[in-house]
């Protein structure tokens, strides 16, 4: 059997509502999966709403929130909702890390938006929520 790790399965589609960016306004239309050399398999389910990468406007135009790393956002975000009961913000980074680099993002973008999730993103630690 081929190894899996740090990898997604299949494509992704989407819902998107007319709300505000705040207000996670793209819907996943079905599961997706991401399989991680951390923590294993993450599946972020069908009806999860999410607003990607959430960069401050003054830098759209360096790191837009949409783009390769989408995929990788989305785990991100779900990671920060659902997975303070089982890991902390900086493993959650470290996720986000991985799954960008299975989407084929560059070294530098990576670790760019890594210290910003770092930096300005929710710290939690396992067991706040």
């Amino acid at each position: 059997m081929q190894d899996r790790v740090n990898r997604f399965n299949g494509s992704y589609n989407l819902k998107v509502h007319n709300v505000d960016l705040n207000e996670r306004p793209f819907e996943l239309i079905h599961a997706i999966q991401f399989h991680s050399s951390f923590v294993g398999t993450i599946t972020v389910p069908a009806g999860y709403r999410t607003d990607f990468a959430s960069v401050p406007r003054f830098f759209h135009r360096i790191i837009s929130p949409v783009g390769r790393h989408g995929k990788a956002a989305i785990v991100h975000d779900w990671l920060c909702d659902e997975a303070p009961k089982t890991t902390d913000y900086l493993e959650a980074a470290s996720i986000f890390d991985e799954a960008m680099e299975a989407l084929g993002v560059s070294w530098i973008r990576r670790k760019a938006m890594v210290v910003m999730v770092k930096i300005g993103g929710p710290k939690f630690k396992i067991g706040d929520k």
